[in-house]
């Protein structure tokens, strides 16, 4: 279970690519990625760089990522599922004054305990 939360990043990632042969679950997931990359400004594409990549992230694309982890059924199940055996709780309360900062903060001590 320890690769978990990497491989539904990696099923974004890809799912981003191929979204002419995305099953209904995977449409439903882009949908809620690609309101947060418009509410937010940035390009999906971007979003995916980082997640494949881990390059050095914009402040924009911290908000749509925090946006993601916020709203998406697939992500919050996972966590979920995963929290009491990772602790997950310590990646929860990590706190900022930026809604943002706060979010991606987070994401990254996920990426930490799973990957």
């Amino acid at each position: 279970m320890k690769g978990s939360l990497a491989l539904v990043f990696l099923f974004l990632a890809s799912s981003l690519a191929l979204s002419s042969s995305m099953t209904e679950l995977e449409m439903i997931e882009n949908e809620f990625l690609t309101d947060c990359a418009k509410r937010e400004n940035v390009s999906v594409d971007g979003i995916s760089e980082y997640l494949m990549k881990r390059t050095n992230v914009e402040y924009k694309t911290m908000c749509a990522l925090s946006c993601y982890f916020q709203i998406s059924p697939g992500i919050q199940f996972v966590l979920g599922e995963l929290k009491n055996e990772y602790g997950l709780d310590s990646c929860n309360t990590i706190t900022r004054d930026d809604e943002c900062e706060e979010g991606f903060k987070q994401i990254e001590c996920y990426f930490q305990k799973f990957v």
